[in-house]
């Protein structure tokens, strides 16, 4: 079985690393979404909600893109009762402290500093993928409070 992963990142050449860097280290166990402009997040999520796409375990926003940047991505996710309990990581080339604070102010889950040399970033997808495939446990996007209280 593989986890649905919504990546939103303006550069394809980086996502194409992520991808090939899951595939050494993880196999298999992601199926992939790429998004280019953080403008296309809600559309996409609202197609998944009606279970038009697949509904992302997790979604990596890049910090800086042109139109629409992963804080306000972020920020607008946070504000829509359907989106908020997705696991929402930020990434960035930079590890400046404010903008850090900034996106666990705005509701992050994590925040990762994108690596340089292909190994690190292996590294960073085998902690990621231990950590949110194997070790944390995320609530089914189509179960409401009421179900969950029930159970």
């Amino acid at each position: 079985m593989t986890t649905p992963i919504l990546v939103v990142d303006d550069d394809p050449t980086y996502f194409e690393l992520l991808e090939v860097a899951a595939q050494r280290v993880i196999g298999d166990r992601f199926e992939w979404s790429h998004l280019e402009d953080g403008q296309d997040v809600l559309p996409f999520l609202e197609r998944a909600d009606a279970g038009e796409a697949p509904w992302p375990h997790i979604v990596l926003l890049d910090l800086r893109m042109p139109r629409m940047g992963g804080l306000e991505v972020l920020q607008k996710l946070e504000a829509d009762p359907r989106f908020r309990r997705i696991p929402i990581g930020l990434m960035s080339s930079s590890d400046i402290p404010g903008e850090i604070r900034r996106a666990y102010e705005a509701g992050a889950n994590f925040y990762v500093t994108k690596p340089m040399a292909f190994r690190d970033l292996e590294a960073l997808v085998s902690r990621l993928a231990a950590f949110w495939l194997d070790t944390a446990r995320v609530p089914d996007h189509s179960a409401t409070l009421d179900d969950d209280l029930l159970q």
